[in-house]
């Protein structure tokens, strides 16, 4: 999933984070999610979760990058996965190997950095 798809805030914009994993538990009136994400140019993950009903979303909890939790290795961002599985009323341990499968084979090296700067213009009169 891209970032702008799950966040609708600009700070968005202004980010180059590739996707690394997504969970989304979520069934009829509620929801439960995990979302990583991995910045090639700061060379760092970028993790949250949240639960809530149908009167909110993932993206009310994210209004900017401040909100994120950050791992600066594949090995914390794992940790994560772990505590967020553990911390689950029903147990999905095959979800749970499934995930940290698709982390481990997730690779940064695949991922350039590109510059991410706003242009200014200044127009003469």
């Amino acid at each position: 999933m891209e970032l702008k798809d799950l966040i609708y805030y600009d700070w968005v914009e202004d980010t180059d984070w590739v996707g690394v994993v997504d969970v989304d538990l979520g069934g009829g009136y509620d929801w439960n999610e995990f979302h990583a994400f991995y910045s090639p140019s700061r060379r760092i993950y970028f993790y949250g979760s949240e639960s809530g009903c149908s009167c909110d979303s993932f993206s009310s909890y994210y209004w900017s990058e401040d909100q994120w939790q950050q791992a600066t290795s594949k090995q914390e961002l794992m940790a994560a996965i772990n505590r967020y599985f553990d911390s689950l009323y029903t147990k999905r341990e095959s979800l749970r190997v499934k995930i940290l499968y698709d982390t481990n084979a997730f690779r940064p090296s695949e991922y350039k950095s590109r510059s991410v700067s706003k242009t200014i213009v200044i127009r003469e009169s």
